[in-house]
């Protein structure tokens, strides 16, 4: 194997990162075991393995839930999945559809609200992912969750993200905004 070219060996592990259609293979199973080979086919393996990354998000975001800093240069999709509801966002939301998105921007003096995403934490890890190039921050249809100002602008402001996607969460600015 390590008389193939580099090109070769790209190729090669593009072919196996595909799933073909109607297979019940796993991919990332077949390049995880490649990976395992040995350093040159881990380092051809990590775009693959870690080109998309997801954090479950049930409490606040701290370093040690984000993906390790070693693969950070090869993170292209990141995606935030917050599992947890903020049932005071519930009883603000009870007067009125929780899925309007016409309706009008609601402040509200409760501090918590918005404190999932740290938005100092953000700016500095994202910044630190040198080809990030789209965030999805996601919310479960069952639930209402929050996401505060400061952390969108924290995600909004790193200058190599070309993407961004929120899906089913409430922007509740702080009063003291």
């Amino acid at each position: 194997m390590f008389q193939l070219n580099g090109d070769v060996l790209l190729n090669i592990i593009g072919i196996i990162s595909t799933k073909a259609e109607g297979s019940p293979r796993n991919p990332e199973l077949d390049l995880c075991a490649l990976s395992l080979t040995c350093h040159y086919m881990r380092e051809l393996c990590m775009p693959y393995l870690f080109g998309a990354c997801t954090v479950m998000v049930n409490s606040c975001i701290t370093l040690e839930k984000l993906p390790p800093s070693s693969v950070w240069p090869h993170i292209k999709n990141l995606r935030f999945s917050n599992t947890r509801h903020h049932p005071e966002l519930r009883k603000i939301k009870s007067h009125r559809r929780i899925f309007n998105p016409k309706g009008p921007i609601q402040y509200t003096s409760i501090s918590e609200l918005g404190g999932l995403f740290n938005p100092l934490l953000l700016n500095e890890q994202l910044r630190s992912m040198p080809n990030l190039r789209s965030v999805y921050v996601h919310g479960d249809r069952d639930g209402v969750y929050d996401i505060s100002l400061a952390a969108l602008k924290a995600i909004l402001s790193v200058p190599h993200l070309r993407d961004f996607k929120l899906v089913n969460h409430e922007i509740y600015p702080c009063l003291d905004v």
